[in-house]
């Protein structure tokens, strides 16, 4: 049994998926813009709670999907930014300009990763935590690269649409503000759903205890272990990263 204290006995029993999403919304405003598994913190509880073969795997693989992602996507972005026409008017500038700033960054990010995936390949496991902790700022980097791709993406994407509603004649303009509104509250709606999902889900992994190699404890009512997680979740949050990070270390010890 570890000397330090797991999350969960410093947490309510219970809590809600929205307890953990309060904690994430108030007490920390920045996971509104990064997600917080694209954030520092989680890397070092990873880092805290994996082995360094586990650690290497999970950026590798990680690395994979990341380049994946971002080469189907510059597989796009860059057409788009090679065959774009003359600009008309101060909406086809803007476009243009997003166009611009999204192929660069993706052309760098993609170049990023597929070099810090063949460095990750290349330092051995016994000196991996070392190199990872004096390299943390490169990998934060190139771990979390797409969250200025996907804004960017979907801010072109929007800005698109709007250039051809009210380009069109088809649709009056009651209509087409009509339109403008609902596709406005459907993004809102989709980018919050994903946004705290997410951010839950990785809180939850983090502060829960659940990256650790201590089995968390378990309840005899299936339909309690969610409020059971998020419970250990309010735990971790409450005595800290750096407590957390310490139970992770000393209960991997053999």
């Amino acid at each position: 049994m570890p000397d330090t204290e797991a999350p969960w006995s410093h947490g309510p029993q219970e809590a809600s998926f929205f307890k953990v999403a309060g904690f994430s919304l108030w007490r920390h405003p920045i996971d509104c813009l990064v997600c917080f598994p694209d954030q520092s913190g989680w890397f070092a509880a990873a880092q805290s709670a994996m082995s360094p073969g586990e650690y290497k795997d999970y950026l590798n693989s990680a690395l994979d999907n990341r380049i994946l992602f971002q080469s189907l996507l510059l597989s796009i972005t860059m057409p788009a930014s090679l065959t774009q026409g003359s600009i008309q008017n101060g909406f086809d500038a803007v476009i243009a300009i997003i166009t611009f700033i999204l192929t660069f960054f993706n052309t760098i990010t993609v170049m990023a990763c597929i070099v810090a995936a063949g460095i990750i390949g290349a330092v051995s496991e016994s000196n991996f935590v070392l190199w990872a902790t004096a390299n943390k700022t490169l990998l934060h980097a190139v771990m979390s690269s797409q969250c200025i791709l996907v804004p960017l993406s979907v801010t072109l994407t929007i800005l698109s649409t709007l250039r051809a509603l009210l380009d069109t004649a088809v649709f009056d303009a009651k209509l087409r503000a009509g339109i403008l509104a609902t596709l406005g509250f459907f993004v809102a709606c989709v980018f919050a759903f994903f946004l705290f999902g997410l951010n839950v889900a990785g809180r939850s992994a983090a502060f829960s205890g659940a990256m650790g190699q201590l089995e968390m404890p378990g309840s005899s009512n299936p339909d309690g272990l969610p409020r059971q997680v998020f419970g250990a979740t309010v735990g971790g949050h409450t005595v800290g990263l750096s407590k957390v990070r310490e139970f992770f270390t000393v209960s991997s010890r053999p």
